[in-house]
């Protein structure tokens, strides 16, 4: 579902019962409250790692290059998968490389790869980075399955994707977050709890009865924990 910060501005309002004409709180002050609660709970739901926000890019390889076309334009909180696509349709795993310093066993210059080769990837200055540097060109050959950053709402009609009982969650939260500058009292912890366990819930109605993983479409190679090599 999507909501808009006017949609939590609201809840936060009757919550509070106080409305915009109000001097205490202005829509201003609610939506900052608003942002750190809803990168709070983004972080939450992302680290479940159920596919919430996922976004797909599809991009090139670029001859004699690390570089991906276009690059991944979103300022991305983390890669999910990277997908090497073959002219025949088969699809290999990009594999991550896990510490920085293994970039550099493909330094020297001499190892390259063709499309079907395997492709490794690292992430600098927030691009995508292939190696070794395939030969050639190669149009739609890399898929990037990534999460991007959280949505800043930096107006009160910016739209938000979001789980069910999201808003409500976001706008218990943000009461907390005000709850010096209205100084009414009011103690949201324990409903907060509540929708909490029920937001909870929704997220481990989804998990899956799998774990996603990469099986090549023909005999070349293998699979050893779901990760292809050739």
């Amino acid at each position: 579902m999507a909501t808009t910060a006017t949609t939590i501005i609201t809840e936060v309002r009757t919550l509070t019962d106080t409305d915009s004409a109000t001097a205490t709180l202005s829509d201003a002050q609610i939506l900052r409250a608003i942002n750190a609660s809803n990168e709070h709970y983004y972080d939450i739901i992302v680290a479940s790692d159920e596919g919430f926000f996922e976004e797909i890019h599809t991009a090139s390889l670029v001859a004699d290059s690390r570089d991906i076309s276009p690059a991944v334009t979103s300022t991305f909180k983390k890669i999910d998968l990277v997908e090497a696509v073959q002219s025949s349709g088969t699809r290999h795993p990009v594999i991550p490389l896990t510490a920085k310093t293994e970039k550099y066993y493909f330094e020297d210059g001499n190892t390259t790869a063709t499309r079907n080769d395997q492709l490794y990837y690292y992430i600098e200055a927030n691009a995508v980075q292939l190696v070794p540097p395939p030969t050639e060109a190669a149009t739609n050959a890399i898929e990037v399955t990534f999460v991007p950053s959280a949505t800043r709402l930096s107006t009160t009609t910016t739209v938000i994707d979001c789980p069910d009982r999201w808003a409500k969650v976001i706008a218990l939260r943000s009461l907390l977050n005000l709850q010096l500058r209205l100084q009414d009292g009011r103690d949201p912890t324990m409903e907060l709890g509540s929708e909490e366990i029920i937001l909870s819930s929704t997220l481990e109605g989804r998990q899956r009865q799998a774990p996603r993983r990469i099986v090549p479409a023909d005999d070349e190679g293998s699979t050893v924990d779901g990760i292809w090599i050739g």
